[in-house]
């Protein structure tokens, strides 16, 4: 019994979240049509958010590329280990790809 009546308190009209969404887009749209009618106040909004737009996308781009500069890897800890200089190598086909380094020359 008492399942039945928190149901009936906590349910949710129907279309509740569509009909909200709806009357925030109308007092958008309503806002953005005030706006538009006077030009050079619709002018001033449309360049101050292309430029806060275009300052946000240059900021992130700087960054990108000092992340991309500035990321160093780290040797492996462990591994195979080259015999002749103490290298340490990630796999042993890695070792065997560096031991060709030693290798005389065939001219």
């Amino acid at each position: 019994m008492w399942m039945e009546l928190l149901s009936l308190i906590y349910t949710r009209r129907p279309n509740q979240k569509q009909n909200h969404q709806k009357k925030l887009k109308q007092a958008n749209a309503r806002s953005a049509r005030d706006l538009a009618s006077d030009r050079e106040a619709w002018k001033d909004v449309c360049e101050d958010g292309l430029a806060a737009f275009d300052t946000s996308y240059d900021e992130e781009a700087e960054a990108r590329r000092a992340r991309r500069h500035t990321i160093t890897r780290t040797p492996p800890a462990s591994g195979p280990r080259c015999h002749i200089c103490g290298r340490i190598c990630a796999s042993e086909f890695g070792l065997r790809s560096h031991l060709r380094s030693h290798r005389p020359s065939v001219s």
